[in-house]
């Protein structure tokens, strides 16, 4: 009889002790939850993880995204970089606004460069460089999240604003070229852009354009815009 009142009483204190620990870790701002029988990353267990070697490498409140690593493997969130190489595993920054920022889904090592957790083909770790909103480039190359962008020169590339850049000869949104003439006569609204009177969706997988007649007043081309299916 007293050994089962002591089974129940334990199990009473470890639902206690799970509760406590459950509601503990939703309160803790940061991604990762270390325990000494699970790795947690936004409340998803991380599968394969080496649970006594596991450190975090970046895992601030704000940080996009996060990463950790055990002796087997460099995590991004919970999936796992396969090339990364443990040793030289650098998560890239760049300066803007006067600060040190995180280059948003950026690192590399000594043999690679990656975005997410897929290799930047043909990047160069050594003259990598980001620029902005998921636009790099190398001594080479310019690119845009994990792909070359094709006809790019880089040396007069840039960005405008969100996912629209330029270079001397043309303009670009993504990794798409929009325009093979360049212009400064960009309007950009927030929502779109405009270009001698022609609107350009800001789907990157959207090419598609509508005309502006001249004699139109900006508001009747803006519900145009609206009721459009581009």
């Amino acid at each position: 009889m007293k050994k089962t009142y002591t089974y129940i009483i334990l199990l009473i204190l470890l639902f206690i002790l799970i509760v406590l620990y459950r509601g503990n870790r939703k309160q803790n701002p940061y991604h990762y939850q270390i325990s000494s029988w699970e790795i947690i990353f936004d409340n998803n267990i991380i599968e394969w993880v080496d649970s006594q070697s596991f450190s975090i490498i970046l895992d601030w409140p704000e940080s996009t995204p996060s990463y950790a690593k055990d002796k087997n493997h460099i995590y991004i969130e919970n999936s796992i970089i396969s090339w990364a190489d443990k040793k030289s595993f650098q998560i890239v920054f760049f300066k803007a606004w006067k600060q040190k920022l995180q280059a948003p889904y950026i690192s590399k090592d000594k043999n690679y460069v990656y975005f997410g957790n897929s290799i930047i083909s043909w990047a160069n770790p050594k003259t990598f460089k980001y620029l902005w909103a998921n636009f790099s480039k190398d001594d080479k190359n310019v690119f845009y999240e994990t792909e070359t962008i094709k006809w790019a020169d880089k040396k007069s590339f840039q960005v405008l604003w969100g996912l629209w850049a330029k270079d001397k000869n043309k303009v670009y949104l993504c990794k798409n070229v929009i325009l093979w003439e360049n212009s400064n006569n960009f309007i950009y609204t927030g929502t779109y852009t405009l270009w001698k009177y022609r609107y350009f969706s800001l789907d990157c997988s959207v090419n598609k354009t509508l005309t502006w007649d001249k004699n139109m007043s900006f508001e009747e081309f803006d519900k145009m815009v609206k009721n459009s299916t581009i």
